[in-house]
Formats: C-alpha cells, sequence, structure tokens
C-alpha cells in the first residue's frame, strides 16, 4: 500500500464526512485564529516590557554643596556597574531649567533661591536586568555622603514585571485551551471517519491493508482536516492585518506571513495528532 494511496483514501474519508467535517473545519479554524491573535498580543506586550525598560532611569540627589568633583567621582563609581549604559551630572540650573520646561515658571519664579538638588542621571544597557542593577546602585550609593535620595523606580519596575508576565502565563493558558480544543476536533471528527467508514476498513483489511497502514490514512485525514483549518486562519489573517492594526494599532516583531505559515504547520500537527488520539480506541472497537 503506497502512501499516495493512502493520502487519497484520507481525501475520500475526509470528503465522506460532510457537514460534520466542515464545521470541525471552520472551528479548527476560528481556534487557530484566536491562538495567532494571541501570539502577537503576547509579543507585543514582550516588546512593550523592553521599550519600558529602556525608558527607566535611576536619578540620584546630591546633598546641597556637593562639589561637582565629588558628583563626577561618585559617577565613576557608578559607571562601573554591570548594565549601565551612561551617567549624566544634571547641576542645580539644568534642573530648575527641566522644571520650568514640564510645569512653567510662576513657581520658580516666586522663590528667591533655587530648592532643585543637583543629581546624577543613570541610563542602562538595552540588555540589562535593570532591577539588578538598579539595585546594585542603591546598594552603593545608599549611605554615600553626597547623596540625599535614590529614586530608583523599582518598584514601578516590579509592578510593570508583574503585569506583563501575568499577561504572559493568561495568554499561554488560553493558547494552550485553544491547541487542544483544535486537537479535540479534529479527534472527533477521526473517529466519525472511522466509524463512517467501517466497512471500507474491513475491505481494506480483507484485500492486505494492515492496521499500519490504516492508520496512516486517518492521520492523513487529520492532518489534512488541520491544514484546511489552517489555510483559512492563514487567509483571515492576511485579508484582516490591514483591518486589525488599524483598530489595535500594536508593534510585534511577528510578521503576517510568519503568523499565518506557522498557523497552516499547527494546524496539520494538531490534525495529525488529534487523528493519532482517537484511532487506536476506536479501531479495537470496531473489531
Amino acid at each position: 500500500m503506497s502512501f499516495g494511496r493512502a493520502l487519497r483514501e484520507a481525501s475520500l474519508g475526509l470528503y465522506r464526512t460532510g457537514t460534520v467535517g466542515v464545521f470541525s473545519c471552520l472551528a479548527i479554524a476560528a481556534s487557530l485564529l484566536l491562538i495567532g491573535v494571541f501570539a502577537q498580543l503576547l509579543d507585543a506586550a514582550r516588546l512593550t516590557a523592553a521599550s519600558l525598560k529602556d525608558r527607566v532611569e535611576v536619578e540620584i540627589y546630591l546633598k546641597d554643596g556637593t562639589s561637582r568633583r565629588g558628583a563626577m567621582a561618585l559617577a565613576e563609581d557608578v559607571r562601573s556597574i554591570d548594565g549601565v549604559a551612561a551617567v549624566d551630572y544634571v547641576d542645580k540650573a539644568t534642573a530648575a531649567e527641566e522644571f520650568r520646561k514640564l510645569f512653567g515658571n510662576d513657581l520658580l519664579s516666586a522663590l528667591t533661591t533655587n530648592p532643585l538638588p543637583a543629581s546624577l542621571r543613570i541610563r542602562f544597557e538595552a540588555d540589562a536586568s535593570v532591577r539588578t542593577s538598579a539595585s546594585k546602585i542603591s546598594a552603593l550609593v545608599g549611605e554615600h555622603r553626597d547623596v540625599e535620595q535614590v529614586e530608583s523606580g523599582e518598584a514601578w519596575l516590579t509592578e510593570v514585571e508583574r503585569v506583563v508576565d501575568l499577561s504572559v502565563w493568561v495568554g499561554l493558558f488560553l493558547m494552550m485551551v485553544l491547541a487542544l480544543a483544535c486537537g479535540f476536533a479534529v479527534s472527533n471528527t477521526a473517529k466519525l471517519m472511522v466509524l463512517a467508514q467501517r466497512e471500507a476498513i474491513e475491505i481494506m483489511r480483507v484485500v492486505g491493508a494492515s492496521n499500519g497502514f490504516i492508520r496512516v490514512t486517518f492521520m492523513l485525514g487529520g492532518g489534512l482536516q488541520g491544514t484546511a483549518g489552517g489555510l483559512l486562519a492563514a487567509f483571515v489573517v492576511v485579508a484582516c492585518s490591514s483591518l486589525w492594526m488599524s483598530v489595535i494599532p500594536i508593534e510585534s516583531s511577528l510578521s503576517t506571513p510568519f503568523v499565518a505559515a506557522s498557523l497552516i504547520a499547527l494546524g496539520a500537527c494538531l490534525g495529525v495528532v488529534g487523528s493519532w488520539a482517537s484511532l487506536n480506541r476506536v479501531l479495537q472497537a470496531i473489531g
């Protein structure tokens, strides 16, 4: 029994399922489409978290009277910490100018002296662990005689990472549920294919077809069904990608062609696995 014969029998078996097979393909396509959407949303969340980390800055506020030389010496110590990309010295005049740009001139003009402290503003490398580096900076300068306060933003960054991690885990869980739903749909259709072709299976056994050939035939049928669902989901992804981006303008590193191809491959794999999971018990039941 050749592979071509098995593929032809699988195609005929899938065709004989009729309306049930059509609805099963639609269910698979819907599940795969949601998986593709969740994958893009999760990737967008990952990129957003990375972008937020890139914008995190630690501010070390210096005590009044701290000399520029002392500030530069402290900046050199901070710059030696792993993950630190740059340390900028912001003097009192620059701090006042930045304050005026943000809040206007009224507040400072009412004062006779500039109350804003000089500071060291620290930026981090793109691939650095910001929380680890910020903790090291806090430990280094916490008791320094020239330091008034350290604004590390660790609490804010921790909350951002917690929300992103929670979103990723929830998304992965939902993707697993949808993948199981795809496999379940294929498994049920495979059972119907086997039961509907009980006589055909008996004839195949009479003419010498092995159980292995029969399993391959119906696993190919499941693969075809999953591929059909994947193609339908991929078509919707490609056709609606512009509309999707206009409604929810997210940034994702997953391109539309990559997502479409992945859905087709995932559909085929789930189809084969779902058919294999249901075949042994059904074949044994029909003898």
